[in-house]
């Protein structure tokens, strides 16, 4: 047990060190002890790994043995491109951490994520956010202001928890898993675009790209990184031309969410228009002001694209951003009337050229960036202010 003081000038006399088992990689012999006289922390520990993949290394403590919190003032052998051994080291600055605080008893844990199929309890790979399974209202009241006769109330049950990315994709990973994907069967993914005028960093938005490139450079992430694609054609992984793939949900690699798992994300909870309140302007001017606390949109975005996941705007009850403005997001789902009654994990229409975009972008009105906005439109559409972010399905 590990044992802070408001004064730091005591020590922190014991700990209860844990390790984590996921999947392959193993956590053992985990050792922590405060360096005299200071505030900080040396942890030690051996990683193990049944494939010898190089593993994502977090630390996290706890003091009341119910919510685990994760620590940030780390250094040593921590972090992505961990590699299996013995005697690992993790410095812990706790005085960072807790500056005036005093607990009784603290445990702490080490904790290993290869990347690998994720299942409920697991540790959430970086860049993603865990959406609870439940249910909600989809579409929109016939009070609501900006709202479209294609919204029709309905109540959604989604039985999984999934996956969802916390921002939308940036051109820059987009180029770098292209790079990879050219060299490994992916012969016509295109360069995108990087916002509108993204800059050098490249952390725009990916723009530009149609729904057949989207699909197939989410098997080409699943496949670089080791992980089941998603998408097949006639039994094939899906890796070249303009076709229409079946999706394997049961598949740990990356894929577009249903337009349903979009609605519910979106929301965090909420029933309004935003997750920041309800829309009062569904144009541009005046400025919808809780529009304008969550996204980027016509009429402040100066037309132009932000850097994903810009902390000027308030991220939602599950931590994301973006899903407001800033781009137009793909989804998996043929577009097409709501169904008539309470549904479970829906997937779309059965019979429609269409696919279905949600949110709303840098260079839409307000009404536009609603929640239950939606339209269809030809998967091959090119559009700079069309994006897409990731999902992945919790394997059980």
């Amino acid at each position: 047990m590990l044992r802070k003081s408001i004064s730091w000038g005591l020590c922190l006399l014991a700990m209860t060190c844990l390790g984590e088992l996921h999947g392959a990689p193993l956590v053992s012999n985990v050792v922590a002890e405060q360096s005299a006289g200071t505030k900080t922390v040396a942890i030690t520990y051996d990683l193990a790994h049944s494939e010898g993949l190089a593993s994502t290394v977090t630390v996290e403590v706890t003091t009341n043995d119910e919510y685990w919190e994760a620590v940030g003032s780390l250094s040593g052998e921590v972090g992505s491109g961990v590699t299996e051994g013995v005697g690992k080291s993790i410095t812990w600055d706790a005085g960072a951490e807790w500056p005036a605080e005093l607990f009784l008893a603290v445990k702490v844990r080490v904790r290993a994520d290869d990347g690998q199929a994720v299942g409920d309890g697991d540790p959430v790979p970086e860049g993603f956010s865990r959406i609870p399974a439940g249910s909600f209202v989809m579409g929109s009241p016939e009070s609501e202001l900006g709202r479209s006769a294609d919204e029709v109330p309905h109540e959604v049950t989604l039985s999984r928890s999934f996956l969802m990315g916390e921002t939308e994709v940036a051109w820059a990973e987009w180029t770098s898993v292209r790079d990879w994907a050219l060299s490994n069967g992916y012969a016509d993914l295109p360069a995108g675009r990087n916002g509108f005028e993204g800059d050098e960093s490249g952390t725009h938005p990916v723009t530009t790209v149609t729904w057949f490139a989207v699909v197939k450079w989410l098997n080409a992430k699943s496949e670089r990184e080791g992980l089941a694609p998603c998408y097949f054609v006639a039994g094939e992984v899906y890796r070249t031309g303009n076709l229409t793939p079946s999706c394997d949900f049961e598949a740990e690699g990356y894929r577009l969410p249903t337009e349903a798992e979009w609605e519910y994300a979106c929301r965090g909870g909420s029933s309004e228009a935003f997750y920041t309140g309800e829309i009062t302007s569904t144009g541009t001017v005046p400025l919808d002001p809780n529009l304008d606390l969550a996204g980027w949109y016509e009429g402040n975005s100066g037309l132009n694209t932000h850097p994903v996941g810009d902390p000027q705007k308030q991220e939602n009850d599950f931590e994301l951003r973006d899903m407001h403005g800033n781009m137009v997001e793909w989804c998996w789902d043929r577009y097409g009337t709501y169904p008539v009654g309470s549904v479970i994990d829906p997937t779309g229409a059965t019979a429609s050229s269409s696919r279905t975009l949600r949110g709303g972008g840098w260079f839409s009105v307000s009404e536009s960036c609603r929640s239950a906005n939606r339209n269809g439109v030809t998967p091959g559409l090119l559009d700079p202010i069309v994006g897409f972010r990731m999902a992945r399905s919790v394997v059980e």
